[in-house]
């Protein structure tokens, strides 16, 4: 089964204990759609996302929730550059990671994890909702970690 982008099911909010995990932090806004592979048990969904209101609501950062197989991972990145050809129907983004919190059982992972997390992002085009909505644009994203291009 591919990756699909959806609304969060009463279901799966519980199945994932979502309610427990969107406490983790004092002042998140948490996404209520999510890219998921139901399959590979493998989702991603945008948690927190915080602007720079002085400076026309820009970007400072975004947290993550990665699951893959039982395992929650916290991701922060930096959105660098988004770009929208409408022309062409596509949307380039490049994201850089900030931070990245993989549970030790799994920290052998990390080069899989990188390569299933870069692979979840392009299939949210950045943003499940997005999707949801209808948008059917090309999504290219450079993923950066460490210095390096994913």
């Amino acid at each position: 089964m591919a990756y699909v982008n959806e609304k969060i099911s009463d279901e799966d909010y519980e199945k994932y204990n979502l309610a427990e995990i969107d406490k983790r932090l004092r002042i998140s806004n948490p996404s209520s759609a999510w890219t998921i592979d139901r399959e590979r048990e493998i989702w991603l969904r945008l948690y927190r996302q915080t602007t720079d209101r002085d400076n026309f609501g820009e970007e400072i950062y975004t947290i993550w929730d990665f699951y893959r197989k039982g395992y929650l991972i916290s991701v922060k990145t930096e959105g660098i550059k988004w770009v929208h050809d409408k022309e062409r129907n596509e949307v380039y983004q490049y994201l850089k990671i900030l931070s990245l919190e993989i549970p030790k059982e799994i920290e052998n992972e990390k080069e899989q994890i990188l390569k299933e997390l870069k692979k979840a992002f392009e299939e949210s085009g950045g943003n499940p909702y997005s999707r949801i909505r209808g948008s059917n644009a090309t999504h290219k994203i450079d993923l950066e970690y460490n210095g390096e291009l994913i």
